[in-house]
């Protein structure tokens, strides 16, 4: 079922006009860095597309050039052209916002390399710093009705 989806959402992605991605890393149980990608679309045809396309182990280091080789990746991967991605949301931590060597910072460069006219924002993902909040208030009940 996996396999099928990941066909399908390549399919769709040549259709692709424009897309933003949310990347974020954490840690599971074991100690494992993960790095999740996700993808938000809306289609030519008006179809929304809201997937998490890709979890990643990251067993070695995790700097920000790790997470950007792994990001990219995934994007070509899934073919989807560095040329259409328009956004990138991330947490606040470090590796990913640092001015000069953040992954936010190497897709700007990256982008801007190929359309030096183009902005490319980048905008911090609230969503786990609410999700932090929540489980200190006590109010996880609250906030997995809203997610």
């Amino acid at each position: 079922m996996s396999s099928d989806l990941k066909q399908q959402l390549k399919a769709e992605a040549l259709r692709f006009e424009q897309f933003p991605i949310v990347i974020d890393e954490t840690v599971d149980i074991t100690g494992i860095a993960q790095l999740e990608v996700f993808i938000k679309i809306c289609d030519n045809k008006f179809n929304i597309y809201e997937e998490l396309i890709q979890l990643i182990p990251m067993h070695d280091t995790t700097t920000s050039q790790d997470v950007f080789e792994n990001v990219k990746r995934v994007l070509h991967e899934y073919y989807l052209d560095l040329n259409k991605l328009v956004c990138l949301s991330t947490d606040g931590a470090a590796i990913m916002v640092g001015r000069h060597n953040g992954v936010a910072a190497k897709l700007q460069a990256k982008i801007k390399n190929l359309h030096p006219h183009l902005l490319f924002p980048h905008f911090h993902w609230i969503i786990h710093q609410r999700n932090v909040c929540s489980k200190i208030l006590k109010m996880d009940h609250v906030l997995s009705l809203v997610i």
